[in-house]
């Protein structure tokens, strides 16, 4: 009886350290989705900054 309420003890500090651990990377999961997304939104703008760039460039091209 003795040992089983130890298993069922270790099981359950298993089970809190465990949950500890989804906690902190889920943590992180959200981090990196949002670094991603910040990251993909720069990329959109400096795409845009680019293809103006590239159209003035063309227009001056055509122009000599």
């Amino acid at each position: 009886m003795a040992k089983l309420r130890e298993e069922n003890n270790k099981a359950a500090e298993q089970k809190k350290s465990l949950e500890g651990e989804v906690v902190i990377l889920k943590n992180q999961l959200s981090a990196f989705a949002t670094e991603l997304s910040n990251k993909r939104s720069n990329v959109a703008n400096i795409n845009k900054v680019l293809e103006a760039k590239m159209e003035r460039l063309d227009e001056a091209k055509k122009r000599h």
